[in-house]
């Protein structure tokens, strides 16, 4: 049976478990106080909303959810969603999200939305930021492009920062762990005038030495360090108006571009692909790996509450400089593979003004406007290794020690326009109809700096209207079943300048490589139904989509010419379905369980017909999660808690002719201490990659590898004040 007629029948089983849903007795009895699970209030359309009566597939950890699950960083929510993967590789600043199939590609956008307190950010980077002092994460899955813009082809991920208070609190944590892993933050909020200026101010601090080893240089690839720091401001100068400043700063350092090479590419062998799965061959490249990251952010939002609605203005500017260096391919602890270096820094402001109706009546609607303006400056940089694995940064083309043999240097300028509706009526207390549309424009001019100032501009533009139809029928209480049907897109770009020419040119020639890569497009078909049962003690979601995509970005590293690129695979087609359940079963014990399954295939790929037919690259085939948690008390005030997550990914392939997979992964997280809720303190173990998984977190077809981190432990005290 094809895959299109499975997912057909998915769709009409998960419509028919709807109807059939529908027919039990809506009527929910009065919770059991304390039993039932937390209600929970969702953002996703840009107004506070309950869980159920949003259309969307939404996956939302709130402030005890993150605490329980210890989440730090993107990866701890990312992998307890199903149909929703993340890797990390090259730095610490680098990471691919695949979302329902829809990927992220080295040196090109993400296809989520990523919005930090109500600003959508403009740099890949800021997505895997240190979390700390969080009260909300919502994943959205889906095109959300309506709303979020050109980039949230697969989705959004919004986060919500803990909001300074009207009564002073405070909080300390300090940790330790395997690799001399230390952790240290802190916050406080209070008044500054009662009942008109609070403040909040929150910190982290974490290092660590590191895990993996480099065998030639005897020390470790992966260590890390970061100091982070945010301040927010809230002020409300009468009963209508509210003003929040944000601005945060953030500076990040450690290994960076530890690959190994797992293939007989540059030794001659009969071997010219290598092996997702292999692991064995060891880091000995001569030269450690350099990344350093700063970003800074400065936002100012206002809301003014008038009659027909609330106005929004939101102006916000960031920073973010990145640098990455090290060894070149093929990582070797010989000099003769040279050094490579490259730096992106980025400058944006925004501003966006929107009018929001009130909730409270039956038709209710979202206008607004958009502006980003995206300075990028690109210095990468290929030298000679001629001293003792000295990295100099910069173009030094006559330097005695690490001469430069190959440079780029270009500006690059984004600006991006965009207008935005959307109107939601209710028909009759149990049927909701919405419909939004946003149309996206994004101006690109890149100048080569090396070129001639003529001949070395390209410019492009990218645009595209992004309608999205909802309904929404709510039987009673207990159900909600929703159908959507979205487009969505993500902006093309420029590849480095003069590549197309070298490939082409190239001794074989390298076919389907464009200076400039098209924007990539997608429409989504997608039926839904959220449930709550058992007096609020279950909760069961389930979804299942089809996505047609046009163009999707893939990336390839050329290592003949020296060139990362990306480049379109012309027609994909997307099916999946995610079925997840959450569950109280006895006081303090939840059970929860998710299976995300995708099935995907290249439908047309003119770089490579013989391509077509296959699974599209870096979509593993499913995700499965599960696992437990228990909460009870021991003694007097003090509980004791113990987590354990399981995240399974099915195997993957990376390139489109499906040559060989990455076989499937199991990644356990465990968390077990006690606390006290009465005196504000907690003492907590925590164990990343309990059972020591060994994979690899990225391959790019030539045999080019990055290792995993293995297991990673710690203790953590918190103070609540």
């Amino acid at each position: 049976m094809s895959a299109q007629k499975i997912c057909r029948q998915i769709l009409v089983s998960t419509a028919l478990v709807g109807m059939a849903a529908t027919a039990l007795d809506g009527r929910a009895a009065e919770p059991e106080e304390g039993f039932a699970l937390e209600e929970i209030k969702v953002t996703a359309r840009l107004r506070s909303e309950s869980f159920m009566d949003v259309p969307v597939a939404v996956n939302v950890f709130t402030e005890q959810m993150i605490e329980d699950a210890k989440i730090d960083k993107a990866d701890d929510f990312i992998g307890l969603i199903p149909n929703v993967t993340i890797a990390n590789s090259q730095d610490s600043g680098t990471s691919f999200i695949t979302i329902r199939g829809l990927t992220q590609v080295r040196n090109g956008e993400s296809p989520v939305a990523v919005v930090i307190d109500g600003v959508l950010t403009t740099n890949p980077a800021q997505t895997i930021q240190e979390l700390f002092d969080i009260q909300q994460i919502e994943v959205l899955k889906g095109p959300q492009g309506a709303l979020y813009g050109r980039n949230a082809i697969g989705g959004a991920i919004t986060i919500t920062t803990k909001q300074p208070t009207n009564e002073f609190e405070g909080l300390v944590r300090v940790g330790t762990g395997n690799g001399n892993r230390v952790r240290a933050q802190a916050s406080i909020s209070g008044p500054i005038i009662k009942d008109e200026l609070f403040f909040r101010i929150a910190g982290s601090h974490l290092e660590y030495d590191g895990y993996i080893d480099n065998v030639f240089l005897g020390e470790k690839v992966d260590g890390f360090h970061d100091q982070s720091a945010r301040a927010l401001l809230k002020w409300l100068p009468s009963e209508n108006i509210t003003v929040d400043l944000r601005g945060s700063y953030s500076k990040t350092g450690g290994g960076a571009l530890y690959f190994v090479v797992n293939s007989d590419l540059f030794v001659g062998g009969p071997d010219f692909f290598g092996d997702p799965d292999d692991t064995s061959v060891p880091i000995e490249s001569n030269i450690r790996g350099i990344d350093d990251r700063e970003i800074q952010d400065l936002s100012a939002k206002i809301d003014v509450e008038t009659g027909v609605g609330t106005i929004t203005s939101i102006t916000a500017w960031n920073d973010v400089n990145v640098r990455s260096a090290g060894d070149a391919a093929p990582y070797s602890r010989t000099p003769d593979d040279g050094t490579q270096d490259g730096r992106v820094k980025t400058e944006a402001f925004s501003q966006e003004l929107r009018l929001t109706s009130p909730g409270d009546q039956r038709l209710r609607y979202i206008v607004g406007a958009y502006y980003l303006n995206l300075k990028r400056n690109d210095l990468l940089t290929l030298g000679l290794d001629l001293g003792p694995g000295i990295l100099i940064e910069g173009i030094r083309f006559n330097d005695p020690i690490n001469p430069t043999t190959f440079a780029l240097l270009a500006d690059r300028d984004s600006d991006a326009y965009a207008g935005f509706a959307q109107v939601n009526y209710d028909v009759t207390e149990q049927i909701e109809i919405s419909g939004a549309i946003r149309y996206d424009r994004d101006e690109r001019i890149q100048d080569d700096l090396l070129d001639d100032p003529d001949a070395g501009e390209r410019s492009a533009d990218f645009s595209k209207w992004q309608p999205k139809v909802s309904i929404t029928f709510k039987p009673n209480e207990n159900f909600t079943l929703f159908g959507n049907y979205s487009q969505g897109f993500r902006s093309g770009g420029f590849n480095p300048p003069g590549v197309a020419e070298a490939a082409e040119n190239f001794i074989v020639p390298v076919l389907g490589v464009q200076d400039i890569f098209e924007k990539e497009t997608s429409e989504t078909f997608e039926i839904g139904l959220k449930s709550q049962l058992l007096d609020g003690r279950l909760r069961v979601n389930a979804a299942a989509f089809m996505t047609d995509v046009k163009n999707q970005h893939y990336f390839s590293f050329i290592s003949a010419i020296g060139a990362q690129i990306i480049t379109n695979i012309d027609k994909v087609d997307l099916w999946g379905l995610e079925v997840e359940a959450y569950f109280r079963a006895a006081e303090g014990l939840d059970l929860y369980a998710a299976l995300g399954v995708t099935d995907s295939e290249v439908k047309e790929y003119r770089v490579d017909p013989t391509a077509e037919g296959s699974w599209a690259p870096y979509v593993p085939k499913y995700t499965f999660n599960a696992g437990a948690q228990y909460r009870t008390p021991i003694s007097g005030s003090i509980n004791v808690m113990a987590r354990i997550d399981w995240e399974r990914r099915g195997k993957q392939y990376w390139e489109p002719n499906n040559i060989l997979p990455r076989s499937s992964i199991d990644l356990v997280r465990a968390r077990f201490g006690f606390e006290s809720e009465e005196h504000g303190w907690s003492l907590m173990a925590w164990a990343r990659n309990l059972f020591d998984e060994e994979y690899n977190e990225e391959f790019v077809a030539g045999g080019f590898v990055q290792l995993a981190q293995p297991r990673t432990y710690g203790l953590e005290f918190t103070k609540r004040f």
